[in-house]
């Protein structure tokens, strides 16, 4: 899902329920245009296809051709709809941002193996079969919320959640890999100066070895998450607290996601999200 020079923007509100990858495109320094500053581009055509919305939902921007000249003109893309395979050309709009905040899965790694396996492994153990559940709900939302969709007591859940912390950390964590383009823009982004933090309903403590065997570790200035226990257990929260880092202050901040709770998130912290 790499695609230059476009954009989109979520209102948070409504949103389907997954991508099912990142939304990236690209992400980079531009600096042939007036006021050179630090500029973030993401794939609103795939973006959109893959929410199967209607582009007018989104909000876009078109730069005209004499972008060169520093002028700008506004509009709405055209021709982009539910099944649309057409992908619009010169349509984006750069933002400037200090500071991102990213979440983990299905947006820098994809992790869905390892999580659909650790989930298999724990409704297994729990005595369901997980052949009749639809693991793709719990693509993202804390695990204490995804197995007491299943489980009617607090002890069953806890237990459920121990089954998966324990095989994620032997066996799951391991099945990750980057999604293509991540390594360059992060070098991008950390070149240009931005502050970087993951905001994940993954807790800090697995979350961080993983950061570490795919290379992306040093990159960021705050490894943000969940806890272990549930004092911090959802997106809304976890965002709340990375945003407590007095180097964020004042700041234009952007949360990036892939999910529902990440646009959700970002809103009820107001903040604008991608």
């Amino acid at each position: 899902t790499v695609m230059n020079n476009t954009t989109v923007y979520y209102d948070g509100i409504d949103r389907r329920q997954s991508i099912g990858s990142s939304v990236f495109g690209s992400v980079y320094t531009k600096e042939n245009i007036k006021n050179p500053g630090k500029f973030i581009v993401f794939s609103a055509w795939y973006a959109a296809k893959a929410l199967e919305m209607d582009v007018s939902e989104c909000a876009l921007h078109r730069e005209s051709s004499h972008k060169q000249r520093g002028r700008k003109r506004h509009g709405k893309l055209s021709g982009l709809y539910k099944g649309s395979t057409a992908f619009p050309q010169e349509v984006f709009w750069m933002q400037r941002y200090d500071a991102v905040l990213f979440d983990v899965d299905g947006t820098l790694i994809h992790s869905r193996p390892g999580i659909f396996n650790c989930f298999a492994y724990a409704f297994r153990k729990m005595g369901l079969d997980p052949d009749a559940i639809d693991c793709s709900r719990y693509l993202g939302p804390p695990l204490r919320w995804s197995f007491a969709q299943h489980f009617a007591t607090d002890a069953e859940v806890e237990q459920a959640v121990e089954y998966y912390r324990v095989h994620y950390e032997e066996v799951g964590s391991h099945q990750c890999s980057l999604f293509p383009g991540v390594r360059q823009m992060m070098d991008t982004l950390k070149d240009a100066g931005l502050y970087m933090a993951t905001a994940t309903c993954k807790p800090v403590e697995v979350v961080t070895p993983i950061l570490k065997e795919q290379g992306l570790f040093d990159y960021f200035d705050r490894i943000g998450g969940a806890s272990m226990d549930e004092s911090v257990d959802n997106k809304t929260d976890v965002i709340r607290l990375v945003l407590q880092d007095p180097r964020l202050a004042g700041k234009r901040i952007l949360m990036v996601g892939d999910r529902q709770d990440d646009m959700q998130g970002a809103v009820n912290n107001q903040l604008p999200a991608a």
